[in-house]
């Protein structure tokens, strides 16, 4: 038994008494907890895997044969048949069928009945040296490759494209599947020697809209001397020879690319001052000139980097980029200055390659309707001669 004495507050001990029964109060021990029962667990759903699944069955012990083919499908969907028998009707009159105008629907470029295309005619390119079983009806999505057919009918055609195989492959995937505007510009800013031979690939075979929308890309993309030296490596191979008309794609992208390296390029090099302009009030014929002094005028630091930029240029481009009126020079006489710059480092880099033969050019000043200019001429040797009064005529003097 233990005892249990309180505490008063002088931290004496005494024992607590109980006269209730005349005994004291004795306080029994803690009784001991109740024996331990073992608790029921909670119950929870436990998932079953498989469990209704029937047992893996046996492995085959013989081959099994694939099931038969579905039934081969119509060429063309139910919806457009109408447009599939325009198309073959325009074909059968020698008609041209736009398929860019029939509701954007484009077939597919053949039929594949047993796994490979259906061909009905075998394409030639002598400078690839290879043969291409094509389908006409994709082909006579090109204007002239559709008179060709109607013209020759034979299962053959020669086609004369002096592109690369991955140029070929895109331009008939295009007959087949137009080219997206998105696949267009990728093509025209990562590959430029590609989206040039398409060019040449879409005016030989009459694609005109292709063309522009090509020529539109590669105009968007001309923002920096690398790329337009790029268009004019890539556009070497179809120069025009001595007494040839260029082709149309030809002229209209050297435009672009005089008119760049005239105006844009000569800006981003900072090659003429637009500001300082310095004036000897000199008269020249009819025409004013503001009198460029080369000794009076600051030289910009880009004219030296634009001048070795021309002489690098085919004889043809440098020509055109000095007289380009959008060069924004003083006057004729700045003109024929930087002129004379470009023509020197031309000369001395013929010297140097040891380049015979190269003709010799030289700027002349020009004065036409009031206006001052240059002209890129052959130099020509001198030769001697005497003078002819009868050429010229006689005043008498009274």
């Amino acid at each position: 038994m233990v005892q249990v004495l309180p505490i008063n507050y002088n931290n004496e001990h005494y024992k607590s008494n109980n006269y209730m029964n005349g005994n004291e109060y004795q306080q029994h021990p803690t009784p001991p907890p109740p024996l331990h029962q073992q608790q029921m667990p909670i119950p929870m759903p436990v998932p079953m895997i498989n469990h209704l699944m029937p047992p893996h069955p046996p492995p085959p012990t013989f081959f099994h044969h694939p099931p038969p083919p579905p039934p081969p499908q119509a060429m063309y969907p139910p919806d457009q048949a109408a447009v599939a028998a325009a198309a073959a009707a325009a074909a059968a009159a020698g008609q041209y069928m736009d398929y860019g105008t029939a509701g954007g629907y484009h077939p597919n470029m053949s039929f594949i009945p047993q796994g490979g295309y259906y061909s009905d005619i075998t394409v030639y390119v002598p400078t690839l040296q290879k043969h291409y079983p094509l389908n006409t009806s994709i082909l006579s999505r090109s204007p002239v490759l559709h008179q060709r057919i109607m013209e020759e009918q034979s299962n053959t055609l020669e086609l004369d494209l002096y592109v690369l195989p991955e140029t070929f492959h895109t331009i008939i995937g295009h007959l087949s599947r137009p080219l997206t505007p998105q696949e267009i510009m990728f093509i025209a800013t990562e590959k430029p020697q590609m989206a040039i031979e398409l060019l040449e690939a879409s005016e030989e075979l009459g694609l005109d809209p292709l063309l522009d929308a090509f020529m539109l890309a590669l105009n968007q993309n001309l923002t920096n001397q690398k790329t337009a030296m790029t268009y004019i490596d890539a556009m070497e191979p179809y120069q025009p020879l001595e007494g040839e008309e260029p082709r149309r794609w030809v002229g209209t992208l050297e435009e672009s690319i005089v008119l760049f390296m005239a105006k844009s390029l000569s800006t981003q090099l900072e090659a003429f001052s637009t500001l300082v302009k310095v004036s000897g009030n000199v008269v020249i014929g009819q025409v004013n000139a503001c009198g460029y002094m080369p000794f009076r005028t600051p030289p910009m630091r880009g004219m030296m980097d634009l001048a070795r930029t021309y002489a690098a240029l085919p004889q043809h481009l440098m020509i055109r980029c000095l007289e380009h009126p959008a060069l924004p020079v003083q006057d004729a006489i700045q003109r024929s200055y930087f002129a004379k710059k470009v023509l020197s480092i031309v000369e001395s880099n013929n010297t140097f390659h040891q380049r015979k033969g190269e003709p010799h050019f030289m700027a002349v000043m020009r004065f036409e309707k009031g206006l001052d200019t240059i002209a890129i001429v052959r130099q020509t040797n001198m030769k001697k001669g005497c003078w002819d009064p009868k050429l010229y005529e006689q005043y008498n003097v009274v």
